[in-house]
């Protein structure tokens, strides 16, 4: 069960005293984002408006990739270079040995040498890659009929984003270059079939606030929990104005 109190914070440094009516799981420092304060890149979920809004992003494509889908994901990127503002390189995997952490990383197809990076970030999520299946959000996705989208933090530079792109269908990763960016708030998608019908989408939870710590209990052990601390969603203090056009759905504008 989650406890809340209001505490007043008027030094750089402070010491606050609490008492419990036991030892607590974990404490959470403004979980509701009520303090006006720039917000930690580990408070905001990776998603797709972090690869479209970088500077200087970094597309890798899959160098050993069957001919077709290689040159499905050429186009895409020239699509990019030419729609985006933000002067994106795109190079080969067989280019590289080790991924730079100084940047934000499009990793393009299945085959991609990188692929397997991305995927062991988001373990901790339930995410595998394995046999040509994607396991996410409990569910298996086979790679041949299903076109999806991951993206995570850098591991080492939570400020920079790690994107992963992958089809086995050069007309879906065509369809993939004027879609994805009507999807920029989800950290995840699942599109399926030639006109890429959208059949699983999310944002991830936030786990890694450094505004929350776990608290050894007496045995030394930390007892790690998903529960978010916050015992009811709530509105937004402000939101947006709303927008002339509407989000992409089942395959539609």
């Amino acid at each position: 069960m989650a406890t809340q109190s209001h505490i007043t914070v008027n030094q750089r440094t402070q010491t606050i005293e609490m008492d419990f009516h036991a030892r607590p799981v974990r404490i959470d420092l403004d979980p509701h984002f009520d303090v006006f304060r720039r917000l930690d890149s580990r408070e905001i979920p990776s998603a797709l408006s972090q690869g479209f809004g970088a500077e200087k992003p970094l597309l890798i494509l899959p160098a050993h990739a069957d001919k077709q889908i290689l040159e499905a994901y050429r186009a895409l990127a020239a699509n990019w270079q030419k729609t985006q503002s933000n002067q994106l390189e795109v190079i080969t995997d067989d280019q590289l040995t080790t991924l730079p952490t100084d940047r934000t990383i499009w990793i393009m197809g299945w085959q991609n040498k990188f692929a397997e990076t991305v995927a062991k970030t988001l373990a901790d999520r339930g995410v595998t890659y394995q046999q040509k299946k994607l396991q996410l959000d409990q569910k298996t996705y086979p790679q041949a009929e299903h076109a999806v989208v991951l993206t995570t933090r850098q591991p080492s530079n939570p400020d920079k984003t790690l994107l992963w792109i992958a089809s086995d269908n050069p007309k879906a990763i065509a369809e993939l270059a004027n879609k994805l960016p009507h999807y920029r708030k989800y950290s995840y998608l699942v599109f399926k079939g030639d006109e890429l019908t959208n059949i699983d989408k999310g944002q991830w939870p936030i786990t890694q606030s450094p505004l929350s710590q776990w608290v050894k209990q007496k045995d030394n052990y930390v007892i790690h929990t998903t529960h978010t601390g916050i015992s009811k969603p709530r509105r937004a203090l402000a939101e947006l104005p709303p927008v002339f056009f509407r989000e992409p759905h089942d395959g539609g504008y």
